[in-house]
């Protein structure tokens, strides 16, 4: 039931992007509101990953590509000690004729590395690396005469593949919500 669900808020972001670019074609087109921009990233502190503060930084290709890139730290429960990292490409839209916001979709990687307790041989703790693939949706507001964006987004996680030692499973999928504040430079 989760993976047909997953499979159609997928399904449904791609169809609405697809009629997003359509419809964005008629109009004057979007255009980026800087270059790059680098800030603060506050994820929805009870989320599955457990990493509530991280560094975000987004560099725009084309006037309506971007990379993102996040980093973030914390603690992982029983998995002690975990560090991840998000890369992103996101295409932006313009929302109505509202100067400064954009929403935006896209895709990417996430990868996260912890040290947990192998259970079934009592061993000590070990490294492990979580590659997972994520889907994103958000909304991106840029302050009029201030170098300053402020973001949130929600982010899917699908087919995360966790090795521990020597047994490999299918991690389960999560839904994470999240805040960004950037200082932008460049135009």
């Amino acid at each position: 039931m989760k993976k047909k669900l997953l499979l159609l808020i997928s399904g449904c972001a791609i169809i609405v992007s697809t009629h997003a670019q359509a419809q964005d074609a008629t109009h004057v087109p979007a255009g980026r509101l800087y270059k790059a921009a680098i800030g603060l990233q506050f994820n929805n502190p009870h989320s599955s990953v457990n990493q509530n503060l991280g560094l975000s930084f987004k560099y725009f290709l084309t006037n309506r590509t971007a990379l993102e890139l996040n980093a973030n730290g914390g603690y992982g429960g029983q998995y002690g000690a975990k560090i991840g990292s998000t890369l992103l490409l996101q295409r932006h839209f313009r929302v109505f004729d509202v100067t400064g916001l954009r929403w935006y979709a896209g895709a990417g990687i996430n990868l996260d590395v912890y040290n947990y307790t192998n259970t079934s041989t009592n061993q000590d703790k070990k490294i492990a690396a979580t590659p997972t693939l994520i889907s994103t949706i958000g909304l991106e507001y840029k302050l009029p005469r201030l170098p300053i964006t402020l973001s949130g987004d929600l982010k899917l996680g699908m087919l995360g593949l966790n090795g521990k030692g020597d047994y490999n499973y299918f991690d389960k999928n999560y839904l994470r919500s999240s805040f960004s504040i950037r200082y932008t430079f460049g135009k």
